[in-house]
C-alpha cells in the first residue's frame, strides 16, 4: 500500500499537466469554428491512454502486474473525476445537474479505458519481467 502513495499522485500530475499542456497549445491555436475541436479532443485521450499503457509497462516490469493495475485504475478514477470539474471551472459553469452527468460518465469511461490499456500495457510488461535469482 505504500508504494500506491506514490505512485497514484506522481502519474494523476503527470497526466493533469500533459492536459493542461495541450490544452494551453490548442488555446493559442486559431479556433476555426465554433469552439469544438474533437480531432485535439481525441488526440489527448489517445496521449492519456498511451502514458497509461506505457507507464503501466514500465511500472509491470519493475513492480509486477497487480501493483501496477491497481495504480492505474486509481489514476482512471481520478482522471474520471478532475475532467469534469475542469470543463466546469473553464465553462465558468457549474450547473449541479450537468456536473453530475458529467461525472456519471467521464469516471466509468476514464477508469475502465485507462484500465484496460493500462492492464495490456502490465501484462506485457510482467511477461518481460526478469526474476531474481537465488
Amino acid at each position: 500500500m505504500s508504494r500506491l502513495t506514490y505512485l497514484v499522485p506522481v502519474r494523476f500530475l503527470c497526466a493533469l499537466a500533459l492536459a493542461a499542456a495541450f490544452s494551453g497549445v490548442m488555446r493559442l491555436l486559431p479556433d476555426e469554428g465554433d469552439g469544438a475541436n474533437i480531432g485535439a479532443g481525441l488526440l489527448l485521450f489517445a496521449l492519456l491512454w498511451a502514458m497509461a499503457f506505457g507507464w503501466s509497462l514500465f511500472d509491470a516490469r519493475r513492480r509486477g502486474f497487480a501493483i501496477s493495475i491497481v495504480a492505474w485504475a486509481l489514476v482512471g478514477l481520478l482522471i474520471g473525476i478532475a475532467f469534469p470539474i475542469s470543463i466546469a471551472i473553464a465553462d465558468s459553469d457549474w450547473d449541479s445537474t450537468v456536473l453530475r452527468s458529467d461525472l456519471s460518465f467521464f469516471i466509468p469511461f476514464w477508469l475502465s479505458s485507462v484500465t484496460v490499456l493500462a492492464a495490456i500495457g502490465a501484462a506485457i510488461g510482467n511477461s518481460l519481467r526478469t526474476q531474481p535469482t537465488n
